[in-house]
């Protein structure tokens, strides 16, 4: 593998028509802190999200840069995918399962989707 390859867990094309990738470092940093990415379900639910979100929103802590991407994991839960959008290809920073969707309670965020 050439030094600057990088080898994908996921590499597809988001809701918008971007090129999206997750990487195999990226995967062993966030999993370590969320069990649910040791899952090939749930792997495969990120690209789900990606590609058909149920909601987009900007994300609290870097509105320009990053968009936090939701769908229904179960009648209680939502696969959260967290993107850089930055450069080419954009890139997941970390994804996890969550109860609800907080974003939607930050005045000034703006829903993409």
């Amino acid at each position: 593998m050439a030094r600057n390859e990088r080898k994908l867990i996921i590499d597809t094309i988001d809701f918008s028509g971007k090129r999206v990738v997750f990487t195999e470092k990226k995967l062993g940093q966030k999993a370590i802190v969320h069990a649910e990415l040791q899952k090939t379900s749930f792997i495969k639910r990120i690209e789900e999200t990606l590609i058909n979100p149920v909601e987009v929103w900007q994300d609290y802590n870097d509105p320009k840069n990053k968009w936090c991407y939701f769908r229904r994991c179960s009648a209680y839960s939502y696969a959260k995918v967290v993107v850089y959008r930055k450069g080419n290809p954009y890139e997941v920073v970390t994804a996890f399962e969550v109860n609800y969707i907080r974003e939607q309670k930050y005045c000034g965020l703006k829903q993409i989707r």
